[in-house]
């Protein structure tokens, strides 16, 4: 039967490989109740692969980290975790300053209304995924919100009926683990989560990593490649970490199995499910991915936890299997390949 299941993922992965608008492909699956562990990688891919926004449950785990320390809890002001004016501009509807109401929770949760400064139009009319499509541009946390200071919110903080995802919510969610933990968020990063999971190869890519860049799979925007190093190195706490296939499986396992986060905060983290884009929505600091039978060509998929990025990378766990699923395709403009190949692994490892 394994045989059989992996000659099948092989396939699947295979195919995905073929087509011309994806890099480096690779993928990886740990069945829990059998032991099943599959990996497949393209020939001469590099072992490391930027995995973008799937670096928020790594923040996710540190926020929730801090929150069981009694640090503060997700009902918490965010501003009252920042220094005085951090928010000034940034929570505005109205005419009104609202960014006395916008809660640690609300920045997980994609609730904060707060404009995203990677792919919403910023106060110019521009947005910074068209620039990088350009060009390499350099950021921080700071400069992230000055890009957004002026735009107003979506909504007000806690409407809850939708999550608006804005990458500037983990940016601030940056700067709190940074001011809390007196350490830029590398380090945190590496002694919370990377040490704790066992995730050896993975790092967070910063300014003094930029010489490694080419030790790090490309991705494509279509079929041209995207050399954007310094973005890379400025994403930070919403999208710069490095991994391989064998960790982003550590990682996700050590997110639901405890070791990272308290049992009681992650099934707070998810319980309520706010639609996003089809066929995504999110909890707290967690996306979840399911698609209707109709849409599927296969029996109905079983709902996925876990997160993706930018660059075609996933994490997701599929609870009601017990198995997880990492990987990436390497492309930035159509990054939703690697959610056709999710359904298929899914009901492989059935």
């Amino acid at each position: 039967m394994g045989t059989d299941v992996t000659s099948r993922l092989d396939r699947i992965a295979q195919k995905a490989a073929a087509r011309r608008d994806t890099s480096e492909v690779r993928f990886a699956a740990y069945r829990q109740r059998d032991g099943l562990a599959w990996e497949w990688t393209q020939e001469g891919a590099r072992e490391l692969y930027f995995v973008a926004s799937t670096t928020k449950l790594a923040t996710t785990a540190i926020v929730l980290q801090h929150v069981h320390e009694g640090r503060y809890t997700l009902e918490t002001p965010a501003a009252s975790l920042l220094p005085q004016g951090t928010l000034d501009g940034v929570a505005t509807l109205d005419g009104r300053d609202l960014s006395g109401d916008v809660t640690v929770e609300h920045l997980l949760s994609h609730t904060s209304g707060i404009a995203d400064y990677f792919e919403s139009p910023g106060r110019d009319g521009t947005t910074l995924a068209v620039e990088l499509t350009q060009g390499d541009v350099a950021s921080d946390p700071h400069s992230a919100l000055d890009r957004v200071r002026g735009v107003a919110l979506a909504h007000a903080p806690g409407d809850t009926a939708k999550a608006r995802y804005s990458d500037t919510n983990f940016q601030l969610l940056q700067l709190i683990i940074e001011e809390l933990d007196e350490a830029p968020y590398a380090q945190v990063c590496r002694e919370r989560v990377l040490s704790p999971a066992g995730m050896d190869a993975s790092f967070v890519f910063t300014e003094a990593d930029i010489g490694r860049y080419d030790e790090i799979a490309p991705f494509l925007y279509g079929r041209e490649t995207m050399r954007i190093p310094q973005a890379m190195a400025s994403f930070g706490a919403d999208g710069s970490l490095v991994s391989t296939t064998r960790d982003q499986i550590a990682m996700i396992r050590a997110f639901w199995d405890g070791t990272l986060v308290p049992q009681a905060l992650l099934e707070r983290a998810t319980t309520t499910w706010r639609p996003m884009f089809f066929p995504l929505s999110y909890g707290t600091g967690v996306m979840r991915y399911t698609l209707p039978r109709a849409m599927s060509g296969l029996r109905a998929m079983p709902p996925m936890q876990g997160h993706s990025g930018a660059s075609g990378a996933v994490a997701f766990w599929i609870p009601d299997l017990d198995a997880y699923v990492v990987g990436t395709v390497n492309q930035f403009k159509n990054r939703s390949i690697a959610f056709q190949v999710l359904p298929k692994i899914a009901d492989a490892l059935r």
